[in-house]
């Protein structure tokens, strides 16, 4: 099973300010991923919601590598 972790980080100082961890579910893209991850992190304070421009968002395999 791979782990996927979607990261969002801050544009402007390029830290990551939020990552969550999840297993590859068969069928979900990872614009599902990033939406979720999105979503929590908005639940858990650590990005404005209506400045999702000001963040980066990606999906990182469990081996470090950029999931595309």
């Amino acid at each position: 099973m791979v782990i996927k972790n979607v990261q969002i980080i801050e544009k402007s100082t390029s830290k990551v300010v939020f990552e969550y961890p999840t297993y590859e579910s068969e069928g979900l893209s990872n614009d599902k991923y990033c939406d979720e991850a999105w979503g929590l992190a908005i639940e858990e304070g650590f990005v404005n919601e209506f400045k999702r421009d000001d963040y980066e968002i990606k999906v990182v395999t469990d081996d470090g590598k950029l999931d595309d």
